[in-house]
């Protein structure tokens, strides 16, 4: 899979055992408005370092202020994902990790779970969208990330002020985005993150900094510099289509007249807030005007 949809889903990376913390942290934000409803757009990292500095003054007020926070999914820990990822291997293709690997390429695979205690009869059984998912897990032990992050920290604040949640989308939705890429992606997937982990890639570390200074334009420019948007049917499956999801969303929300919940936070990931195809600009092109707020 494209690498940087890689790092802002799963937000896995490798050797980045370090805290930001900028002089000043100022993440990206943005307001729509319609009539007294406000909607304001949180970009966010999903896994960041330990003492990472993201909470900004604007923010803080911009919760208090919500009378519901949205994030894409919920990563409470609330619900096992376990029963979901088992009963979708048990309905998608039947084609295994050991079925789109050479042996070499499986002993590279193995080498890379061997800490978790996977062997490689295990992770070879696997389907390759899984297989991914763990890998991506180790890059992020490895580099000293925490689940800790924006959508964490946030979720846990609304849940103390009795403010509202929802959620876009479903755990078992992002589960199946995973595993309905036909054979072909889920083989790219596997490989792009294989690659990532052998070389060390930690462009993560700039892409981290560039979130942190709130500079969406440098974020994106990283992306397509690092030729990670370059597969057009994983860049619509993972970022275009999500993004029209989350615009549409956006734009029920402005048009609920009868609603009694007037301000809402919306934290997505930055990846989606970023570029041509950003939810700005689809929400711009219904006639919204967009305002930078942070």
């Amino acid at each position: 899979m494209l690498q940087a949809l890689l790092r802002h889903i799963a937000a896995a990376a490798l050797a980045v055992t370090f805290s930001i913390a900028p002089a000043l942290a100022d993440p990206a934000m943005w307001a729509v408005h319609k009539g007294d409803i406000t909607v304001t757009l949180f970009g966010s990292m999903h896994m960041v370092p330990p003492r990472t500095d993201w909470m900004t003054d604007k923010l803080e007020a911009s919760l208090l202020a919500s009378d519901k926070v949205w994030f894409e999914t919920d990563v409470s820990g609330s619900t096992s994902l376990l029963p979901m990822v088992m009963a979708v291997m048990a309905t998608k293709p039947a084609f295994l990790v050991r079925d789109v690997l050479t042996e070499a390429e499986l002993e590279r695979v193995a080498t890379a779970v061997q800490p978790l205690n996977i062997s490689k009869d295990t992770i070879g059984a696997l389907p390759p969208w899984f297989a991914s998912l763990i890998l991506m897990q180790r890059q992020a032990s490895m580099a000293g990330l925490t689940s800790g992050g924006p959508e964490a920290v946030l979720g846990s604040r609304a849940k103390n002020d009795a403010i509202a949640e929802d959620f876009f989308e479903s755990n078992k939705e992002q589960i199946d985005l995973f595993a309905g890429e036909d054979r072909q992606s889920q083989t790219l997937m596997l490989h792009q993150i294989m690659d990532a982990i052998e070389r060390k890639d930690t462009t993560v570390t700039d892409l981290l900094g560039l979130w942190l200074a709130g500079d969406v334009e440098g974020l994106w420019k990283l992306m397509v510099a690092q030729d990670d948007l370059s597969d057009p049917k994983l860049y619509d499956l993972f970022l275009k289509a999500r993004n029209r999801k989350f615009a549409d969303a956006v734009d029920a929300l402005l048009k609920d007249e009868c609603a009694c919940k007037r301000s809402h936070l919306v934290v997505i990931g930055a990846a989606h807030l970023a570029g041509p195809d950003s939810v700005q600009s689809m929400l711009a092109a219904k006639g919204y005007a967009i305002e930078r707020v942070q």
